[in-house]
Formats: structure tokens, C-alpha cells, sequence
């Protein structure tokens, strides 16, 4: 069976906390997901990870790693690495972990995991000593289709007299796979933008969200662009340059400061 371009697992959301403490860490959700990669060959595979997201830990810091033991249900291929230990990966800004672990592949090779498989995961919370954390949390998840990495906004605000903002945010890129975004003005029934293309790069991270920025376009006009709309072409772009999701077409409109 060929996977399509992303497969995700079920999220299973779940909670568990500390008898005695007012704000306990606990699991808020955990999955695994598949996505179809190129390869330096030029042919195709699936880039596997694991992701658990902790809350309520930002203050006692108590869980430094997390442990997934993961086991197939009927006929599903195994993984081939049934105990996976997940480093944090970061701290988003409302204070909830996020722990992945990319050493996930299964039996079958580029095949991975088929549509509608299931699997048990076994999620240990664990401390800087390997001690556990609250209570394993088990739950068993099925492969369903994910979300692709893909731009989530596209903004432009005035700053002053001339300069203003461009900012495009990208959701889903959890293992930072888009190191570039392309932005071709392609149709607007205002001023010229200054430039009319331009790649945007050095982006901020949050988690699986990129943020790309720029704080100096401007247009033939500064004054009257604002409030005029603009269609761009957005092309997200990998560390080699090259395309890595389908190219979108957004319709932006300039905001005043």
C-alpha cells in the first residue's frame, strides 16, 4: 500500500498527575507520524518520529526525558526499536515540553506503517535519574492521515513612513525542515511592492511553528498600498532549496501600523 505525502497517528489525549502537588507535571498528548521524504538517490522514503508533549512542568523542571515502549496489535509491522527514549526537544512559550524521538522505523522498510494499523504505546514520564515521573500512561493508537507541513499566515503591516513588516509563519514543522520561504508577488491592485520577490530566512521557532520575517519592503507608494490586497505565491524550501510542499497562492491585505 502507498502511503500518501503525510500519515499520521491518532493523537491520544491523556492526563495523569501527582497525588499532593498543585501543579503536577502530566502528558497532555503524545503520537507518531510518518512523512514522506526524497532521498539524496532521488527516490522517495518516510521519515518516522515520536512526539510527547508534557504540561505543567515549566516550574519544578521535573521530567527530563520520556520513555515510549510502542507494540504492534494484529498484524501491523513492529518497529524495529520497541523502547524509544525522547529527549526534550523544546519549551514552547505557554510553558508545555515537547519530547522527540526520530528513531522510529518499522519492518518493511520504505513501506512503514499502512493506513489503519494500530499500535500500543506505553509513555514513562522520567526525571535527570531515569526515576519515573507519575504513573506509564498506555493507550492504543491507529495510523490516520496528518496535517503537512504548510504555511499557516501570511501578514503585512506597516512600521513607519516606508518600511513594512512581511511575515510568514509555517505550522507542523516540528524537526525544522523549512529553512527558506520563497514570496512572489504575483497580482495587487495597489502600488508596486519593493521587492517582488523575495526569500525570507532565519526564521524564530516555537515547537513545530517557524516564523520568517521581514522588516524592510516597502512599496512605489508606502501610503496608499495600505489597505490594498495582494496575491503572493508562497514556496517553502528545504536546506537544499528545493520545494518541499505544494506551492500556495495567498491574497494579503496591507495593514496600516
Amino acid at each position: 500500500m502507498k502511503l500518501p505525502r503525510v500519515a499520521a497517528f491518532a493523537i491520544a489525549l491523556l492526563t495523569l498527575t501527582f497525588v499532593g502537588t498543585a501543579h503536577a507535571a502530566k502528558i497532555k498528548a503524545f503520537k507518531a507520524d510518518a512523512k514522506e521524504i526524497a532521498k539524496t538517490t532521488g527516490a522517495r522514503g518516510y521519515h518516522y518520529r515520536v512526539i510527547v508533549v508534557v504540561e505543567d512542568d515549566a516550574v519544578a523542571n521535573e521530567v527530563d526525558r520520556v520513555e515510549v515502549r510502542m507494540a504492534p496489535v494484529g498484524d501491523a509491522p513492529p518497529p524495529l526499536v520497541t523502547t524509544m527514549i525522547l529527549p526534550l526537544k523544546v519549551v514552547k512559550a505557554n510553558g508545555n515540553k515537547r519530547f522527540v524521538s526520530t528513531n522510529l522505523a518499522f519492518d518493511g522498510g520504505d513501506d512503514g506503517a499502512p493506513l489503519g494499523a494500530s499500535y500500543v504505546l506505553s509513555v514513562t514520564m522520567r526525571d535527570v535519574a531515569g526515576a519515573a515521573v507519575g504513573a506509564t500512561v498506555t493507550s492504543t493508537v491507529k495510523v490516520d492521515a496528518g496535517r503537512p507541513i504548510a504555511p499557516s499566515s501570511v501578514t503585512i503591516r506597516r512600521l513607519d513612513a516606508t518600511n513594512f513588516k512581511l511575515r510568514v509563519a509555517v505550522s507542523d514543522d516540528d524537526d525544522h525542515e523549512v529553512h527558506s520561504v520563497d514570496v512572489i508577488f504575483v497580482d495587487f491592485n495597489g502600488p508596486a511592492p519593493i521587492p517582488t520577490e523575495v526569500s525570507l530566512v532565519n526564521p524564530t521557532s516555537d515547537g513545530d511553528k517557524r516564523v520568517f520575517v521581514m522588516k524592510t519592503m516597502t512599496f512605489e507608494d508606502p501610503a496608499a498600498a495600505v489597505g490594498a490586497t495582494y496575491n503572493v505565491v508562497i514556496d517553502l524550501k528545504d536546506a537544499s532549496g528545493k520545494s518541499i510542499d505544494n506551492i500556495r497562492t495567498w491574497a494579503v491585505l496591507v495593514n496600516s501600523f
